[in-house]
């Protein structure tokens, strides 16, 4: 079987995507993560390694900042499964339109939507702390490893949230569902 440990961080993730501006005076939860640039917080699985991340994507002529926390569970060198969260933000530039109307957003969002989702197994919309996202379920491959990714996503206030909940190999997946469930569970538009 692989071994995860060299891969992990990279391959498995979770992602959340977020655009705007948020509130102040916020009440922290036990355990939590907040993401200030990315305006969201996060509570991760106990016990998994996390780290903080910054990217930059491309809408149209804009540059567009990623705020990613990654979550990766706590395995040693021989695990023949693993599972990691990653939470990624993305701020939007003022000059953007409506994010649900501007194409150079749209073709983000499905650029990125696509490279996460590969060919979806399933697809539907489900409601996360009373906010609609879109999921999808697919088997994809990154960096040659074969994986399991279920993707959230949804467009609010001009900020985009992607959490996706990977497992390798695939049919692990289930193993990972209450950890998974939990998590999503925990993520909070700031």
């Amino acid at each position: 079987m692989t071994k995860c440990r060299s891969w992990s961080c990279a391959v498995l993730w979770v992602s959340v995507a977020v655009m705007a501006l948020a509130g102040c005076g916020r009440t922290p939860r036990e355990g939590e993560i907040y993401s200030e640039p990315g305006k969201f917080s996060i509570i991760p699985p106990a016990g998994w390694q996390i780290e903080r991340q910054q990217q930059e994507t491309k809408a149209g002529n804009h540059t567009v900042p990623i705020h990613m926390v990654v979550m990766t569970e706590a395995v040693d060198d021989d695990a023949e499964t693993i599972g990691v969260i990653v939470a990624m933000g993305m701020v939007l530039p003022e000059s953007v339109g409506d994010e649900h109307e501007d194409p150079a957003v749209r073709g983000m969002i499905e650029a990125l939507q696509k490279s996460s989702a590969g060919g979806a197994i399933t697809s539907d919309s489900v409601s996360i702390n009373g906010t609609e996202w879109n999921r999808s379920v697919a088997d994809i491959t990154e960096q040659g490893i074969l994986m399991r990714t279920t993707t959230y996503m949804v467009l609010r206030n001009k900020r985009c949230y992607f959490i996706m909940c990977s497992s390798v190999p695939p049919e692990a997946f289930d193993n990972y569902n209450a950890t998974f469930d939990t998590f999503v569970e925990s993520f909070r538009i700031e």
